[in-house]
């Protein structure tokens, strides 16, 4: 289960929040961060060097995907892991502005061949039970 709580979010803000992975049980790892989008998160993930796409599969594995352009040629290449294989490195969680079921998770997860990567899933209610379990085995293998 995600950390929740911390300082509560500033009225004009949307209900975001981002976990810096940290020592269980400390200051660290309860850093928490207020996002405007999902977009502004990936971005941000993007900039700190989270260069891959993933996502669960429908039996349970995480796909992560790197797309490579050159000229009018477009190549992709995956790797399929295990989630207990992958470490989170950063959290973000949202809750919809209008609607706080509608609930999701951006987070910066980490291969075992070091590929970085960004992975957006449902939080709550709307998360399947393949990406329920997906997550908490990679929240187990920290």
């Amino acid at each position: 289960m995600f950390p929740i709580g911390g300082a509560p979010n500033p009225p004009s803000a949307k209900p975001v929040a981002r976990f810096v992975d940290g020592e269980p049980g400390t200051d660290a790892a309860m850093t928490m961060h207020v996002m405007d989008t999902q977009q502004d998160a990936i971005a941000e993930l993007r900039d700190g060097g989270f260069d891959h796409d993933a996502w669960i599969d429908v039996d349970g594995t995480v796909v992560v995907a790197s797309f490579e352009r050159s000229g009018a040629e477009h190549r992709e290449a995956r790797e399929h892991c295990p989630p207990d294989g992958l470490v989170i490195e950063e959290t973000y969680r949202f809750e919809g502005a209008s609607n706080p079921d509608d609930e999701s998770m951006v987070l910066g997860v980490v291969t075992p061949d070091g590929h970085r990567a960004v992975l957006d899933v449902p939080y709550g209610a709307d998360i399947s039970g393949e990406q329920a379990d997906a997550v908490r085995a990679m929240l187990i293998s920290r």
